[in-house]
């Protein structure tokens, strides 16, 4: 059940939500990307291959736990995102 009654049906709605979704992500990510940057920088991080290596698990890390994240909140609030959380279509 959701929080806000939204018409999952109507391809409009879903454009909507999906843009809505793309554009939370990405604007967490940039966010991120510059906490993960500082971070780097602090602890000194010269070699390359770790710096590519720890911004690669790090930003997995984030992607895998923002998605399912946001993809619970759309679920609970919208009632929009069933397919990740595996409920039925």
């Amino acid at each position: 059940m959701a929080l806000i009654a939204v018409n999952n049906k109507d391809i409009q709605t879903g454009f909507f939500l999906n843009s809505l979704f793309s554009a939370l992500t990405f604007s967490f990510l940039f966010v991120f990307n510059q906490v993960i940057t500082d971070l780097i920088d602090r602890y000194k991080v010269s070699k390359k291959w770790k710096r590519y290596l720890s911004r690669l698990g790090l930003h997995f890390l984030i992607i895998i736990i923002l998605t399912f994240l946001l993809s619970h909140v759309f679920k609970y609030v919208f009632g929009w995102g069933g397919l990740f959380l595996s409920d039925n279509i």
